[in-house]
């Protein structure tokens, strides 16, 4: 699952190695304008607005391998991150990964919030709401400016 896919990027460059046939399902969502959704559609692929702090509207039962989210996650505002990140892990497989990535976070992006683990307000960047939600759930987290969230189940 592309979450935010922009300009369809990441699809265009998995088709072209050869890897996008192997994916399945796959799906792409999130642009800032219809001049990105016109680059998904002269790439040949299929990309439309959603809001990620919303379920899917699709597929509600799909489960995928992957969930890559690349440069988006500052845009979020405190309170939106954990509910983002539950909707990313209703639809993550068990032993999927969530592959986060987004530039340092500046002083700005840090946005006074409810620790979920303490519950007091504290001012936090969208890396330490992840590392948070993760430890709740029991998920591993590798990497700082690439998250890695590697979800774990019985089976």
């Amino acid at each position: 699952l592309d979450a935010g896919a922009g300009g369809c990027t990441l699809e265009a460059m998995l088709e072209h190695q050869g890897h996008a046939s192997k994916l399945s399902p796959f799906m792409a969502f999130g642009a800032y304008d219809c001049s990105m959704l016109r680059i998904c559609g002269e790439r040949g692929t299929i990309n439309f607005f959603w809001n990620w702090h919303n379920p899917l509207p699709f597929c509600k039962s799909c489960k995928f391998d992957v969930i890559f989210q690349a440069e988006g996650m500052h845009h979020d505002k405190g309170d939106d991150w954990h509910g983002t990140l539950n909707n990313f892990d209703q639809h993550l497989a068990c032993n999927g990964v969530m592959y986060l990535t987004d530039h340092e976070c500046q002083a700005k992006e840090y946005h006074l919030v409810r620790s979920n683990k303490t519950g007091k307000m504290i001012k936090m960047c969208w890396r330490d709401a992840v590392l948070e939600w993760a430890a709740l759930k029991g998920y591993q987290v590798s990497g700082t400016l690439y998250m890695t969230v590697q979800k774990h189940c019985r089976q």
